[in-house]
């Protein structure tokens, strides 16, 4: 399932991105780290990441996914 819109705003090297009407906290998102490839023959797609004082996975597809 693809989100309906992402909204990305530039201030500097700060980003704010809003999925679907939810907002990410700015400051889970690493400085610089946000990339909007543009490629029309691809899904519109934005790159980033994502840091925390702890980050916890956890893997619910059961098997060897």
């Amino acid at each position: 399932m693809v989100a309906t819109l992402i909204e990305v705003t530039r201030s500097g090297d700060i980003a704010r991105l809003v999925v679907d009407g939810v907002e990410i906290p700015p400051n889970a998102i690493a400085r610089n780290s946000v990339h909007v490839p543009v490629d029309a023959d691809e899904i519109p797609s934005v790159d980033l990441t994502l840091v925390g004082a702890r980050v916890s996975v956890s893997n619910t597809a059961g098997g060897d996914a």
